[in-house]
C-alpha cells in the first residue's frame, strides 16, 4: 500500500528527514510519533505529494510520487487533514462537504448519497446546517476529517488531528479514528502518547529525521520491560544519598536533576522501602514518591532525548 525507501528532505542545511524508510500494508493504523521538529509533518506532506522530497522513493499503492503524472491518482487514494484545517466559516457543514466533494470530481449524482454517509459516519447530522463559523473546536475536527473521507480514499493521513481539543472531545476523535481505522489504511501523526497507544496498531517514532523504532506499543515497551521507575521529589538531594541508592541491591541506574530523583530498577526487585528509609534517614525531605512500570512515554523519552 505505502513503501517509502531512504527518503530525505532538506531545508537549506537542516535535514528534516534523513534515509526514512518504511512499509505499510492496507488496513494498518499507524502511528507517527515524534518531538516537535522531528520531521512528521515534513513526511506526510511528501506522502501527499503537497511537498517534492530531495531523495528516495515514494510509492502510494503502486505509484511513484516522483512522477507527476501519478500524482492526480495518488491524490484520489489519499484523504488528508493537515495540522490546521481549512475551513470556509461562512458555509455550512454541508455546503462545505458539497464543495470539497466537487472539487474531488465526485458526480452530481453521486454527491447527496456520498455527503450523507461522511455526516452520519462522523456525528455530524445534527449539525449539518450549521455554519461552520458557530461548530466547537470539536465539530471542527469531525468536518475535517468529514472532508478527507468524502471521496471514499483508500488511505486516510491525520496531522495532530486532536490538538486543542479537551479530554472528552479528544474520546469521541479518539473513537472516530478507530472506527474509520476498520475501513481504511490511517496514518495518525501526534505528540500525544496515549492517544497513538490506545488507536494504532504500529507505531513509528521519528526523531531528528530519523527512524529511531518501528513495531507493535505492546512490543515496543516490552524490549524495556524488565525496568521499572521510582520517581522521587525531595527537598534536597545529596552526594551522600545518591551514592547510598546506587549501592542498594537490583538498582540499574540513578537520574538526579534539580530536586527530583530517578530510580531504575528491575521489576524483580521491590525495592520501594529500602529508598524510601534512605532518603528519610538522610533528611532530604520527602515530598513525592511514585514507582511506575515501563510505558510507551519511557520509550518515547529514552529514544528521543538526545
Amino acid at each position: 500500500m505505502i513503501k517509502v525507501e531512504d527518503l530525505t528532505k532538506k531545508y537549506g542545511e537542516v535535514r528534516a528527514l534523513d534515509g526514512v524508510s518504511f512499509e505499510m500494508k492496507e488496513g494498518e493504523v499507524v502511528g507517527v510519533l515524534g518531538p516537535n521538529g522531528a520531521g512528521k509533518t515534513t513526511l506526510l506532506r511528501i506522502l501527499v505529494t503537497f511537498l517534492k522530497p530531495d531523495g528516495g522513493e515514494v510509492l502510494i499503492d503502486g505509484f511513484d510520487i516522483s512522477d507527476f503524472a501519478n500524482h492526480e491518482k495518488i491524490k484520489s487514494k489519499i484523504g488528508y487533514l493537515p495540522e490546521h484545517a481549512p475551513l470556509y466559516e461562512d458555509l455550512t457543514v454541508r455546503e462545505y462537504l458539497e464543495f470539497v466533494g466537487k472539487m474531488q470530481g465526485i458526480a452530481e449524482d453521486d454527491l447527496n448519497e456520498k455527503v450523507t454517509y461522511v455526516l452520519n459516519k462522523c456525528g455530524l447530522k445534527e449539525k449539518k446546517n450549521s455554519e461552520i463559523s458557530t461548530l466547537s473546536k470539536g465539530y471542527r475536527q469531525r468536518t475535517g476529517i468529514a472532508q478527507s473521507l468524502i471521496h471514499d480514499p483508500k488511505i486516510v493521513i491525520l496531522d495532530e488531528p486532536t490538538t486543542g481539543l479537551d479530554p472528552n472531545q479528544r474520546i469521541e476523535i479518539r473513537d472516530l479514528i478507530k472506527e474509520i481505522g476498520k475501513l481504511k489504511t490511517v496514518i495518525l501523526s501526534s505528540h500525544v502518547l496515549s492517544e497513538v497507544q490506545a488507536t494504532c496498531s504500529r507505531v513509528l517514532i521519528i526523531n531528528k529525521g530519523r527512524i529511531v523504532a518501528d513495531g507493535a506499543p505492546e512490543d515496543l515497551v516490552s524490549e524495556e520491560k524488565g525496568k521499572a521507575t521510582i520517581n522521587i521529589e525531595v527537598e534536597k538531594i545529596t552526594s551522600d544519598l545518591i551514592a547510598k541508592i546506587k549501592a542498594l541491591g537490583g538498582v540499574k541506574e540513578v537520574k538526579a536533576e534539580g530536586n527530583k530523583i530517578a530510580v531504575i530498577t528491575g521489576v524483580e526487585n521491590d525495592i520501594r522501602k529500602d529508598v524510601a528509609s534512605l532518603v528519610v534517614e538522610e533528611g532530604a525531605g520527602l515530598l513525592e514518591f511514585v514507582h511506575k512500570q515501563v510505558d510507551l512515554e519511557d520509550v518515547f523519552i529514552n529514544l528521543t532525548k538526545n
